[in-house]
């Protein structure tokens, strides 16, 4: 009295997969119970039969329930994959059109079968209107009707191709072309993929053109230690001498190398190179620097 009353049908059969727990069910007067487990390849769920007549069910109607379970399982494994596949459809689309490069995928026949969001939105197409156009009218919607399409080096290379060129306006593309083969060898479709990478090129060449003019301050600054080395030594020098040249005993022993002038005076080497003697010196310099001299002499 204490639960329902429970016939021999309710016990698992032998080799049977074991059947789920199954919760309590209310207390409802549920005496008699057919509870047949949905499997494929896998368990699905119970399929259930309930009735409050005791001995309800015999081991006919559960002859013919297990058929009908059978197909039950796999309808409900069938929804089951068609859920995964939408799913995984929905996230590979998701996927495909968060790129920002234009990427579009051609058929064994050159036509486009798909492209992603940025391809659409450049072209000014739509999806159903993008679908069996060819490769080189999207390159020409693109503004890049100059420029070849790798199909046919993909084609007959069956690997992966690439080439950069540059567009009409000066823009700087970078293209990618990609076989899809399947288990037999056979390459079904191509995947294109643009990058442009403009930007990209000419921060490259600011870089390249800043290490070269840093390589000529490098090389300027070298030379300038060089030169700077040789003219310290000169200006020392120069220096010198022109401490030396107020110098008294320095003025003394240039008097003692004179040698006779045109004039008949003696001259030293300094008032030579100015082209007169030191008398004539003497009688054109004004006369605090003519005492000075006396000074000096005596």
């Amino acid at each position: 009295m204490g639960g329902p009353e429970q016939s021999a049908l309710d016990q698992p059969r032998p080799g049977a997969d074991p059947v789920p727990a199954r919760p309590q069910a209310p207390r409802r007067g549920i005496r008699s119970t057919i509870s047949i487990p949905l499997t494929h390849d896998r368990t699905l769920g119970v399929f259930n039969f309930d009735s409050t007549v005791p001995g309800r069910y015999s081991e006919r109607d559960l002859a013919l329930l297990l058929p009908v379970a059978k197909h039950i399982a796999i309808a409900l494994e069938n929804a089951i994959l068609f859920e995964e596949i939408s799913r995984e459809k929905k996230e590979w689309e998701r996927t495909f059109d968060a790129i920002t490069d234009l990427v579009w995928i051609e058929d064994a026949r050159r036509r486009v079968v798909r492209a992603n969001r940025t391809l659409l939105q450049q072209t000014g197409l739509a999806g159903a209107e993008i679908a069996g156009r060819s490769c080189s009218e999207l390159l020409e919607r693109l503004g890049l009707a100059d420029t070849r399409c790798l199909c046919d080096e993909t084609r007959a290379n069956r690997r992966p191709s690439s080439r950069e060129f540059t567009s009409a306006a000066g823009g700087i593309f970078q293209f990618w072309a990609y076989p899809l083969i399947d288990e037999e060898g056979r390459l079904y479709a191509i995947v294109h993929y643009l990058k442009d990478v403009t930007g990209q090129k000419r921060m490259e060449q600011q870089l390249i053109r800043s290490d070269r003019l840093a390589s000529l301050g490098t090389l300027v600054a070298g030379i300038a230690h060089e030169i700077n080395n040789p003219l310290g030594i000169i200006a020392g020098y120069a220096e010198a001498l022109l401490d030396r040249a107020g110098d008294p005993r320095w003025r003394g022993s240039a008097r003692s190398r004179t040698s006779p002038s045109t004039c008949g005076r003696s001259t030293t080497r300094s008032s030579a190179a100015r082209g007169s003697c030191r008398a004539c010196w003497s009688s054109r310099a004004p006369p605090a620097a003519r005492s000075a001299r006396s000074t000096s002499t005596s």
